[in-house]
């Protein structure tokens, strides 16, 4: 399983996590971007809809309680 991947790597590859229209979706979202560039930088991006909705995936929030071994919601963890 990807967990004793984790475990043995520090970082694991979960395949079919996402469809690749999601995907699409997300990079076109991406390239459609125009973020500034002040102190907080690129954190920005998390302000935008298409980004926010990604870091809030059900299925993404899953997997980031099972690596922090919580139930607590993780999009409030700063990944700087």
């Amino acid at each position: 399983m990807w967990q004793r991947e984790l475990e043995n790597l520090g970082f694991a590859t979960i395949p079919a996590v996402l469809g690749l229209h999601e995907i699409q979706l997300f990079l076109t979202g991406l390239g459609k971007l125009v973020l500034p560039r002040t102190k907080a930088g690129i954190r920005h991006m998390f302000n935008h809809k298409s980004t926010a909705a990604f870091a809030q995936d059900v299925r993404l929030m899953a997997i980031a309680c099972d690596v922090l071994r919580s139930k607590r919601n993780a999009v409030s963890c700063d990944p700087f």
